[in-house]
């Protein structure tokens, strides 16, 4: 049941996540953001173009973490610009339609959530408020019909039955697992995911050609993904063990590590080092998880 104030979106830095929190507050779904970023596979990412452009945070497959989300109690449904369900219905129709009945956002620069539609278009949440350049205030809907609409596409977003909390641990678990051990089911062209991300940014960081916004936004993204990671270990709500307590440490530790690396004042060689170090901590917690995995698999079969 979603509650009768319009839908607003927090400020995180993967603005994906933010559409989903601000959904999930929205219909009133009791879980906490580290559940949405963790339990949905989100948090172990990793995706970055060899120039370090800042669109690495958004170009990969999300399709496993919409699965995810299913769990958690959100249906996201990916409408691209080119789609309608009735052939004589173009997109501002679909888009008009999809947000009378359901909340909407769009694919811009950033990921908005709709906060409220008229007849002419739709207004659209700014995390970080109206100095936020990256984000577009409305969308109308006749920019929709021209050759380059400003937008790329919209995903639908509906309430469903969530899952208990060990199913949606564990799918959660072997979302990571995949991004790190199977990082092709994620990655598209131009774009390198999971550790391999992390030896790209460093050599990214070697060159002087790489995009020094880029290093900052993604170091801003991913950094907030493992902090995230690292309180949901922290606060691991199963039955702790030696593994919960050094994914919490190993991932606090890449957190701060990418942050310091966006540094925009830092010298190139010392970035290096820090997206290095990372990349080394990191390398070492697929092992962790799948012994936690094995352990929760075991647990489980026992009762």
């Amino acid at each position: 049941m979603s509650n009768n104030s319009l839908p607003t979106q927090p400020p995180y830095n993967a603005t994906f996540m933010g559409v989903v929190v601000g959904a999930a507050n929205h219909y009133g779904l009791s879980f906490v953001p580290k559940d949405f970023y963790c339990e949905s596979g989100f948090a172990y990412a990793l995706n970055v173009a060899p120039d370090l452009c800042p669109s690495g945070p958004y170009c990969w497959n999300h399709m496993h973490v919409l699965e995810n989300l299913l769990l958690l109690g959100l249906r996201m449904t990916h409408i691209p610009l080119g789609y309608s369900s009735d052939p004589n219905n173009d997109v501002a129709d679909e888009a008009a339609r999809a947000a009378k009945e359901s909340l909407l956002s769009v694919e811009a620069l950033e990921h908005q959530l709709v906060s409220n539609s008229d007849e002419m278009g739709l207004e659209l949440s700014l995390p970080w408020g109206p100095d936020g350049d990256a984000c577009l205030s409305r969308v109308e809907f006749e920019d929709l019909r021209k050759k380059d609409p400003p937008i790329f596409g919209f995903y639908r977003i509906d309430s469903c039955d969530s899952a208990p909390k060990s199913v949606r641990v564990l799918r959660g678990l072997e979302c990571a697992l995949r991004m790190y051990e199977a990082a092709a089911d994620f990655q598209t062209d131009g774009y390198r995911f999971g550790l391999d991300g992390f030896e790209v940014w460093s050599d990214a960081l070697r060159s002087s050609e790489f995009n020094t916004h880029g290093n900052w936004w993604n170091a801003q993204v991913w950094s907030e993904c493992r902090h995230v990671a690292s309180e949901y270990f922290s606060n691991w709500e199963l039955p702790k063990c030696d593994e919960t307590s050094s994914l919490a440490q190993q991932f606090s530790e890449v957190s701060s590590l990418l942050s310091k690396a966006g540094d925009q004042e830092l010298d190139n060689d010392k970035k290096r080092s820090l997206v290095q170090q990372a990349g080394e901590i990191e390398s070492h917690i697929p092992d962790l998880i799948r012994s936690l995995v094995e352990k929760i698999r075991s647990d489980q079969a026992e009762n």
